[in-house]
């Protein structure tokens, strides 16, 4: 039977605004007609405006429908991805380029560029003892698998000791680290998803070891900051 809703807040009218999506790391916006649903879903957003006696109950019966097609809309548009198998050789890096991070060399073998924003991956090469500050990342997971050498891995209150074929997860606003243990090279495949902007992240970090900059600290802090990373305590003893 057809029988309109009572209505909800009738009459409010609010523009469009950024939100956060459950579901999502990022804030979108959203047109009016999305928002009528974002609200009778999550009870989060009054609609523009919001007039339910004109819905029908077969209509909002509807909005199960319509909530499985929420993270298409938060995702926007989607972005470029690879249409070709792309093949990185062993050693080189997906661009040819260089980035010499904390003592490692990072060769990136799948872009962010290349899917979308969902997957970054890099093979790592170190020489020196130790790792990066204790740190989490608050909208992308990390996984660290061992090629050569040891590890320790530091994942909220576990401590994980890695040997070649093992692996560990970061999940997102845990914080973690790692730091090199074994005399000799050592290589750990580092993956990030989704990639967010982690990759410009490294490039970064990479031209500020090149030079000396003043207030290093200050700049390192707000680029960690401006790539969703916070520092949260120091490096790893071992």
């Amino acid at each position: 039977m057809d029988e309109p809703l009572p209505s909800i807040r009738e009459g409010e009218n609010l523009l469009p605004r950024p939100v956060f999506v459950p579901g999502t790391a990022s804030q979108t916006v959203i047109d009016p007609a999305q928002r009528s649903v974002f609200f009778c879903i999550f009870n989060c957003l009054p609609p523009e405006p919001f007039n339910l006696p004109n819905m029908k109950r077969r209509q909002f019966l509807q909005i199960p429908l319509l909530a499985a097609a929420l993270p298409a809309i938060a995702q926007g548009p989607g972005k470029p991805r690879a249409a070709k198998g792309i093949k990185v050789e062993a050693g080189k890096d997906r661009f040819q380029e260089e980035r010499m991070i904390m003592g490692g060399q990072f060769d990136c073998k799948v872009s962010s560029r290349d899917t979308g924003g969902d997957l970054l991956i890099y093979d790592t090469l170190r020489h020196e003892k130790g790792g990066p500050a204790l740190h989490l990342h608050h909208y992308q997971d990390e996984w660290f698998y061992v090629l050569e050498g040891e590890f320790i891995v530091k994942v909220g209150e576990d401590n994980l000791h890695l040997k070649a074929g093992d692996s560990a997860l970061g999940p997102r606003k845990i914080p973690h680290a790692f730091a090199k243990i074994s005399e000799g090279p050592a290589r750990m495949l580092v993956l990030f998803q989704p990639a967010g902007s982690m990759e410009d992240f490294f490039l970064q970090v990479s031209k500020l070891s090149r030079t000396i900059i003043p207030d290093q600290e200050h700049v390192l802090k707000e680029l960690y900051k401006s790539h969703g990373l916070e520092v949260v305590g120091p490096p790893l003893s071992f």
